[in-house]
């Protein structure tokens, strides 16, 4: 089989605006299967381009379309694996392309301890690739690998152990030269295979029914054990068949999940709760393929099943669950004609949050998506544009709330101030028109003083206070976190009135401060107790100052004591 040992720069055109929305354009098709974010925050997406070679120089004859072009080449289309790398401004600073004999193409890219890459995929004539670069993109080692019929690789699975296991189906082989799957168990068979960190081929495995089967995604449970899903397909009916199996590739179970006609199944993930999750689709009365969630246990039980319900035809082929246990899953929808890259998030309950379409009127679609580190979704797919109707590739990262985030700003920090105050500003509007709360420019948020004036010498958070505090709180740290990177502090300000305790004296004075300061404290604690999994991050920018009766607010020109006695949030950034 052939060996995979080159890489060469490949050209490219980057087109984007002010949004994180990135087109890689090529002269043919190209497209991204799967992202991940590196180390230091850059991003890395894989997928393949078409590239066609010619003996005709450009000097000597013109192309007036793709047709002529191709008529002219002295071979065919031949896609070729692609890693990209982005760093935060959308700038390109890491491109290689595979340069292979036969067509091929990525599935998987999956970060390696020293921030290289392995990467899954295929050839087109059938045999399986393994990669392991490093942060460079030096090749590590490549590995091809398979059986003696025609294989495919679905995805590259990242094991606790630094090793890889690679899934996807082989067609039934007769060959004696597969000396263990001298007898295939139908028209296509699951095929697994893993890997060591060192690239040594562990175990092959064939698995699955006399019908025509095919693997699709695994995960690692908890104890090692491998969860494995794929469908079986026999005439107009196809079921999902899942599969339980030892660290040695050994079959400890296997469940068929056939509520539905025809299923397809996209994506297994292992939750935080240590269950599992699937994505599926089926078809509904009118063929339109419909989207499902399926939550299960490590003894095969179902534990929870969700219909999304979205117009047109949807699919979701990617799913992540972040660190509060809400999911972000991806993939497309087509109504009257037209395909929608799709991103629907769920809570922890799987109960839809928002979904979102983007694009324009051309075809979209979204392939993966990751969490980056500082909360957002970095989604990954392909996008055709309005000059011509190949697909390019195409990154984009989102908010928390669906909408498309900027790119990284520069080190002035008064246009980071105008960005997040223009973001604070659409996440609140509700807030703001009804006077809950005011967001100044300079990023001071006072709330209405209704809601948050204190009595005379009290500091105690009272029911309504507390039960503002907790959603509000969450609400203002999913919106900040894009931005923790310029984040110096998050200050939580007390102040009383000048009407308690002698406020004139220097012991009122005193007793003013120390009163101002518990009003803030309360305010703080409450913040940092509602938001634990954020901890970390607000032991390092929470803070907490007590201001006396220094900063009074003024109706008319004279103390406005009942308005007075509050607490603001200042926003303070590097």
């Amino acid at each position: 089989m052939t060996k995979l040992l080159l890489f060469l720069i490949f050209p490219l055109f980057l087109f984007s605006n002010e949004d994180y929305s990135i087109v890689i354009k090529g002269k043919f098709n190209d497209s991204l299967s799967d992202i991940t974010q590196d180390y230091n925050g850059n991003l890395s997406v894989v997928g393949f381009s078409e590239k066609f070679s010619t003996s005709i120089k450009p000097k000597q004859q013109t192309f007036y379309n793709a047709f002529d072009y191709l008529a002219s080449t002295k071979d065919n289309s031949a896609k070729q694996i692609r890693l990209i790398r982005l760093n935060e401004e959308g700038n390109i600073n890491l491109d290689f392309s595979a340069s292979l004999s036969q067509m091929n193409r990525a599935v998987s890219v999956i970060k390696t301890p020293t921030n290289g890459y392995y990467i899954g995929g295929y050839t087109e004539n059938g045999s399986l690739l393994l990669l392991k670069l490093d942060a460079s993109a030096n090749v590590i080692f490549s590995k091809t690998f398979g059986t003696q019929s025609y294989d495919q690789m679905n995805q590259l699975v990242a094991l606790k152990d630094g090793g890889v296991l690679a899934v996807g189906s082989a067609i039934t082989t007769r060959s004696k030269m597969d000396n263990i799957f001298n007898q295939g168990l139908g028209v296509n068979d699951i095929f697994v295979t893993r890997f060591s960190k060192n690239g040594e081929l562990l175990w092959n495995k064939k698995l699955g029914t006399t019908n025509d089967d095919r693997g699709v995604s695994a995960t690692e449970a908890y104890d090692g054990t491998i969860l494995l899903i794929g469908t079986s397909a026999k005439g107009d009916n196809r079921e999902v068949l899942l599969f339980r199996l030892s660290e040695n590739g050994d079959k400890i179970w296997m469940q068929n999940y056939k509520k539905h006609k025809m299923l397809n199944v996209y994506s297994l993930i292992t939750l935080r709760d240590q269950n599992f999750l699937t994505l599926l689709t089926y078809y509904d009365e009118k063929y339109k393929e419909k989207i499902k969630l399926v939550k299960f246990d490590l003894q095969k039980n179902i534990l929870q099943e969700t219909d999304v319900d979205y117009k047109g035809s949807s699919k979701l082929v990617d799913i992540k669950e972040s660190v509060n246990n809400e999911l972000i899953a991806v993939g497309q929808t087509t109504n009257t004609g037209k395909t929608k890259a799709l991103a629907i998030k769920f809570s922890k309950d799987l109960l839809p949050v928002w979904k979102n379409v983007y694009g324009t009127n051309s075809r979209e679609l979204f392939n993966a998506v990751t969490i980056t580190s500082d909360g957002q979704y970095a989604v990954a797919g392909e996008k055709t544009t309005s000059d011509n109707e190949f697909t390019n590739m195409w990154v984009l990262k989102l908010f928390n709330d669906g909408g498309i985030a900027p790119k990284v700003f520069n080190k002035d920090s008064s246009e980071v101030i105008k960005a997040l105050y223009a973001q604070l500003n659409i996440v609140f509007a509700k807030e703001i028109k009804n006077g809950t709360i005011k967001i100044s420019k300079n990023l001071k948020i006072t709330f209405d003083y209704g809601r948050f004036n204190f009595k005379v010498g009290e500091y105690k958070l009272t029911k309504e206070q507390n039960e503002f505090l907790a959603p509000f709180s969450k609400k203002l740290l999913e919106t900040l976190k894009p931005y923790a990177k310029y984040i110096k502090r998050f200050r939580v300000n007390g102040f009383t009135s000048s009407e308690w305790k002698s406020a004139t004296s220097e012991t009122g004075y005193l007793k003013n401060s120390k009163l101002s300061s518990a009003r803030g404290f309360e305010v703080l604690s409450k913040i940092y107790k509602t938001n634990k999994t954020d901890q970390k991050w607000l032991s390092k920018i929470l803070d907490n100052s007590g201001n006396s009766y220094a900063d009074q607010v003024k109706l008319y020109n004279a103390e406005d004591k009942k308005a007075s006695r509050r607490v603001e949030l200042k926003i303070v950034l590097n």
